[in-house]
């Protein structure tokens, strides 16, 4: 977990998130007690190095959140309402979760909160996703967007998934719609290079499912500089794509040094 946090303190500072860094001890502080102390200070990202917790404080279009990454399995959601923090929401994941992100996940026009972990050989992301209820001022988890690098498509009005790897392991892209406040799965493409390193040919695959059931819809094998370049551009051009992940979260760092956290 440790490694985790040194790895998305790196990766905020390089994308510009980071505005400052400061030392702070907090000792027998309640996680309301932080958020009142922090919650007109902007993003704030407080690490805790001695208990490996997490905690985010921010503002999503005006709405105070905190996220409390607690365990190794366990998140918590707080919200404020008549200006009082409360918990209102526990998620249980089994990945390392170390930062938060701020967008329009389902083309509502409003921004949901996103915490996400790096997995994999390509900095993809798993994703566990808060999305917005206007209506109600809130915050709700939606296990239905817990997709790997999910990203709301707005030309093409549908939600994407992916897993990208290198160039010599198989890939895939997934396009699903929006139905009320779940998803289908519309269509997936699969980038499969043949297994030997020195090979110069490929496959790709379209498919989709029939309940539980996966159909191929197309298959074909030729080059793989071929096959490579229609399957970064299937569904959305994934070069122009890669680097639009977390963009909208300016965070200040706080590494707070002996936390004792209630």
């Amino acid at each position: 977990m440790r490694l985790i946090i040194i790895i998305a303190t790196i990766f905020l500072y390089l994308n510009g998130y980071t505005q400052g860094i400061a030392i702070e001890s907090e000792h027998n502080s309640s996680i309301t007690e932080i958020l009142r102390k922090y919650e007109s200070k902007g993003s704030t990202l407080l690490v805790d190095h001695v208990n490996n917790n997490i905690l985010f404080i921010g503002r999503v279009s005006e709405n105070p959140v905190g996220i409390f990454i607690h365990s190794d399995s366990l998140l918590t959601i707080y919200q404020q309402f008549n200006n009082q923090w409360q918990a209102t929401e526990t998620v249980s994941f089994d990945s390392d979760y170390s930062f938060t992100a701020f967008k329009d996940i389902n083309g509502d026009g409003f921004k949901d909160v996103v915490v996400a972990g790096f997995e994999g050989p390509a900095a993809n992301t798993k994703n566990i996703v808060f999305l917005y209820h206007a209506t109600e001022h809130k915050f709700i988890h939606n296990e239905y967007y817990d997709l790997p690098n999910v990203e709301y498509d707005s030309i093409g009005n549908f939600v994407r998934s992916s897993w990208y790897a290198g160039v010599i392991f198989p890939q895939e892209k997934m396009k699903y719609r929006i139905i009320g406040d779940s998803l289908v799965f519309e269509q997936g493409v699969r980038y499969i290079p043949d297994e030997y390193f020195a090979s110069k040919t490929a496959t790709i695959e379209y498919y989709t499912y029939k309940g539980e059931k996966e159909v191929i819809l197309r298959r074909k094998k030729d080059k793989k500089e071929k096959l490579w370049k229609e399957f970064t551009k299937a569904f959305w051009n994934k070069d122009k794509t890669i680097q639009e992940d977390l963009k909208e979260t300016p965070v200040n760092m706080i590494i707070i040094d002996k936390s004792e956290i209630k």
